[in-house]
């Protein structure tokens, strides 16, 4: 899961100290390896997150936390599918901004072929609502680029930014899609001043209360494909949504566990 900050901690800035990728998990009483590749990382069963509430150490995950500077795991983001598969889930958040707490995307810098280019970008936090599922509860952050532009034939309006009938638009196709599967851009959407249109895409997506059910997964753990499992619902525009997470609880971990 996420950390309480979820919305907030996502941001280009804090990811530096991130280790993210496929791993498999291995336990010993109240400690815990995390196994990545070549590298592994031990952590008291206490810092795991709330969910999913087992984690089978025969199951390959997606995992996300955050060392210290001594190389330590410093908390843990979340733990996802390594594979989306059949996952019902519902919109509950997006990015936001971490000085003023609004639905905000975020720049930075990326390296494409040898040459800097700045993207703008934000996330889409989708909760698993089955109860019947390992990872029911579960908060997890899928990334977009901010494909949006004022449209100059209609002053004032919103646009997609880009040309959806290019095949290798990828990233376009995926936004559109998506918003368009959640309810989001069925209408259109005045163009804001400060060109920021997610605290309108937020209302509208938790207004849709879309269910959706994950069928496929692309790099990074993200969610490539999915399909409507419940009908849309009325459109109305909510701005704010509260987003508070349970935290963790430390507990006190053997020495003879520390030493293994």
């Amino acid at each position: 899961m996420a950390s309480t900050n979820n919305a907030l901690e996502f941001g280009i800035n804090v990811q530096s100290s991130w280790k993210k990728g496929l791993a498999r998990f291995e336990s010993k009483g109240k400690m815990f390896k995390v196994i990545m590749d070549k590298e592994s990382y031990k952590f008291p069963e206490s810092m795991l997150p709330e969910f999913p509430k087992v984690v089978d150490p025969e199951t390959e995950y997606f995992v996300e936390f955050r060392v210290d500077d001594d190389g330590g795991i410093e908390e843990f983001i979340n733990i996802r599918p390594a594979k989306w598969m059949g996952l019902k889930m519902k919109v509950v958040d997006v990015t936001r901004d971490r000085e003023t707490g609004e639905p905000a995307p975020y720049t930075y810098t990326a390296n494409f072929n040898g040459k800097d280019v700045d993207v703008t970008s934000f996330y889409i936090f989708y909760e698993c609502v089955d109860p019947e599922d390992e990872f029911f509860g579960v908060r997890f952050p899928n990334k977009y680029n901010y494909k949006f532009e004022q449209d100059p034939d209609n002053p004032g309006f919103t646009r997609w930014k880009g040309d959806y009938d290019n095949p290798k638009a990828t990233t376009l196709h995926r936004v559109v899609d998506h918003l368009t599967m959640l309810g989001a851009v069925s209408e259109a959407i005045e163009w804001p001043g400060d060109e920021n249109i997610l605290p309108e895409l937020l209302g509208r997506m938790l207004a849709a209360a879309v269910v959706v059910e994950t069928s496929g997964g692309g790099k990074y753990g993200s969610i490539s494909e999915m399909m409507i499992k419940a009908p849309i619902k009325a459109v109305e525009s909510i701005e704010k949504v509260d987003t508070e997470l349970p935290g963790f609880v430390d507990e006190a971990v053997d020495e003879d566990e520390d030493n293994w």
